[in-house]
């Protein structure tokens, strides 16, 4: 029976569908000697329709859509909406409390700029994941059988969400950086 490393503790709905099947690079395999890791060939969303993801048809819409945009967002800019699910929207808004960002535009601005700079440091986002990995293990909460995870998780996106609070600028704010 495998088991379930608590790696995606606070996360909803299908952010740890995404987790371990975009993000993840190793499997990690508990045993009596100690933790092995391995690579790992992961099942990416594209290869299955299953419920939760987009189609084929909708993720070949979106990359048109970026091929289309391009060139304008070039100029401009780009402006979009984003929904956070509750343990980051919860985070971020922490963040905010704190006086660390003015907004939610300027966090994401500033984080997806951070995650730009660490791009081609392949090194170091190994690293992060290993750390990442590595402290799941660690962590002192008992393993739960996968099938369980997984049958939880079915149960949360059958159920629906509740409205997401909706951030709105200041007067006299921009409405985006």
């Amino acid at each position: 029976m495998s088991q379930w490393i608590p790696a995606c503790a606070g996360m909803t709905r299908s952010w740890c569908y995404a987790a371990a099947f975009r993000a993840a690079r190793f499997a990690v395999r508990k045993s009596r000697s100690g933790t092995e890791f391995r690579e790992a060939t992961v099942t990416d969303s594209a290869d299955t329709e299953d419920e939760g993801w987009p189609s084929r048809a909708e993720r070949a819409q979106a990359i048109e859509q970026a091929k289309a945009l391009r060139e304008q967002a070039q100029e401009g800019g780009l402006r979009f909406s984003a929904y956070l699910p509750p343990g980051l929207a919860e985070w971020l808004l922490g963040l905010i409390e704190q006086g660390i960002f003015s907004s939610p535009s300027e966090a994401v601005f500033v984080i997806l700029g951070e995650h730009q700079d660490l791009e081609p440091h392949h090194d170091l986002r190994r690293e992060l994941l290993s750390r990442t990995i590595q402290a799941a293990i660690d962590d002192p909460r008992p393993s739960i059988p996968a099938e369980e995870v997984f049958e939880r998780m079915r149960e949360r996106l059958a159920k629906p969400l509740p409205e997401p609070a909706v951030w709105e600028p200041a007067s006299g704010q921009p409405k985006t950086l």
